[in-house]
């Protein structure tokens, strides 16, 4: 039950971050480029 509701919260909060993502993608986009080398190389 609490996995489910684990599931869907993450799943808005996804779609959440994708609906921002059109709305600012040059800034998302300069910021991939940037930080996307390093969180790589973190992770």
């Amino acid at each position: 039950m609490s996995r489910r509701r684990e599931t869907a919260s993450v799943g808005i909060m996804h779609r959440r971050f994708v609906v921002d993502d059109q709305n600012a993608h040059w800034g998302t986009a300069v910021v991939n480029v940037i930080e996307g080398p390093s969180a790589l190389a973190m992770a």
